[in-house]
């Protein structure tokens, strides 16, 4: 069982991990506020703001380019 436990940790902080790496990937395409106001709800609520942070951004979906 501690398998278990020690395999989804490793997931959460690999996650948390590409969610800040997206913020600074994304710190000149939006304001440095809104970029700091993210990195800090990350760093204060790694679990939820992750979560929000991917619902918001919409990081899943796929960029198109504008024709």
């Amino acid at each position: 069982m501690t398998v278990l436990w020690w395999i989804l940790v490793m997931f959460v902080i690999a996650v948390w991990a590409v969610t800040l790496l997206d913020i600074f990937r994304r710190w000149n395409s939006r304001s440095v506020g809104t970029s700091v106001a993210w990195l800090i709800a990350i760093l204060i609520f790694p679990v939820v703001g992750t979560i929000v942070y991917f619902i918001v951004n919409d990081v899943l979906r796929p960029r198109r380019e504008p024709v």
